[in-house]
């Protein structure tokens, strides 16, 4: 992530003039920028899934997620601004692993949210939750087949059948409101990895006269 915000900031920057336009996108400083957002994600998803091994709260890993999910739109809001003028030769399998990627942990930290609602015997706000969760998860899905699309529709799978629960759980002893748009309850995300910045180190040979 440092490699990438420095590339941004400090090289790339004194190369524009230099570059044919539209023809490197990963040659300029809005994608270097984007890429360095990515490494956050992916730091704090490998701390965030350590911690759902270790069995930590559902508040904690809610925010977790989200947080994931606020690094992923901060990179996709980059690249989608330009899709039209510079990135427009992106790969769409590129964009579509971003996207789909915040819909999953968008998806896993409202999961977690009407968990949380659920042991405070909130259970309506729950449903609430993983409708709105479900509703933007099918807006989300992309039709072709890969590996992290897969594990993106079993995640919306675990929270249908979480919804199920919550709702047979409401319409048999609860009985409470199903909370809508603005009512419902919303996730809070929480970073906890950090840009660590790069410093670029130089060489310096020695040099020995003989005499």
């Amino acid at each position: 992530s440092g490699v990438f915000h420095h590339l941004s900031h400090e090289i790339l920057p004194l190369l524009q003039t230099c570059l044919p336009p539209g023809k490197l996108p990963e040659l300029t400083p809005p994608l270097c920028s984007a890429l360095s957002l990515l490494c956050l994600a992916e730091g704090q998803a490998v701390t965030t899934e350590k911690a759902e091994e270790s069995g930590k709260s559902a508040s904690l890993l809610s925010k977790l997620h989200f947080g994931i999910f606020q690094f992923l739109s901060e990179a996709y809001a980059l690249l989608s601004s330009r899709l039209t003028g510079e990135y427009k030769d992106l790969s769409t399998r590129f964009l579509e692993y971003v996207t789909t990627m915040g819909a999953l942990h968008e998806l896993k930290s409202q999961k977690y949210l009407a968990e949380l609602l659920e042991s405070e015997d909130r259970v309506g706000d729950a449903v609430g939750v993983l409708r709105r969760a479900l509703a933007a998860a099918k807006k989300s899905t992309p039709s072709k087949d890969d590996k992290w699309i897969a594990i993106f529709k079993k995640e919306r799978e675990d929270v249908a059948k979480n919804m199920a629960k919550y709702e047979k759980l409401n319409d048999s002893m609860m009985l409470q409101k199903i909370p809508i748009d603005r009512e419902i309850p919303f996730p809070k995300g929480e970073k906890i990895v950090n840009l660590i910045p790069y410093t670029p180190t130089r060489v310096v040979r020695e040099l020995r006269f003989k005499s």
